[in-house]
């Protein structure tokens, strides 16, 4: 197992919490956690609804999903089901790899638990629930910041147990909800 260094940990704890600062703007602009929403991949959009009426728009990438049957995260790039143009590009998570040294971030898929580093300065592993909504969002605070994103909408599938996320690029307000 690799030794996590302080300046990794503060790197994660610095991208979380400038993450949670621009989460926080979103809110008190768009107040996004108040809406429905959809994502079409078709047309590249995040539609959020207040009441039936469209509140905000949002472009994205999807960044990954995290499998909570088998621990693994798995990159949108690699993912079958994620449309390339929609997709976080595979260029960016391997200058990931080199730039923290978790190599697993060049893989398509990897076990979460096999990168303490994400998780292990914030709870034992026996909390994995809690641990894998760490490594998540360290994983997602990353991507926003290097693609200069606004936010991130996270999406579930319980039925599957998969978490997912996509970074928010540009978030407006349609001329036609005014």
């Amino acid at each position: 197992m690799r030794q996590t260094t302080a300046s990794m940990t503060n790197a994660f704890s610095e991208y979380q919490q400038w993450l949670r600062g621009r989460q926080s703007e979103l809110e008190g602009t768009y107040q996004l956690s108040q809406c429905e929403w959809s994502l079409s991949q078709d047309e590249g959009i995040v539609t959020y609804r207040q009441a039936g009426k469209i509140t905000a728009i949002a472009t994205f990438s999807m960044i990954g999903s995290y499998c909570a049957d088998n621990g693994t995260w798995l990159w949108a790039w690699a993912n079958p089901a994620i449309d390339r143009g929609h997709a976080i590009p595979r260029d960016r998570c391997a200058s990931w790899a080199t730039d923290t040294g978790l190599t697993e971030f060049a893989l398509p898929v990897f076990r979460v638990t096999e990168c303490p580093e994400l998780w292990a300065d914030s709870v034992p592993i026996w909390e994995f629930t809690k641990a894998s909504r760490t490594s998540i969002e360290r994983i997602a605070s990353m991507a926003v910041y290097s693609m200069g994103g606004l936010g991130v909408q996270y999406y579930t599938n319980p039925q599957h147990h998969v978490i997912g996320c996509a970074v928010l690029k540009c978030v407006y307000v349609p001329a036609y909800s005014c």
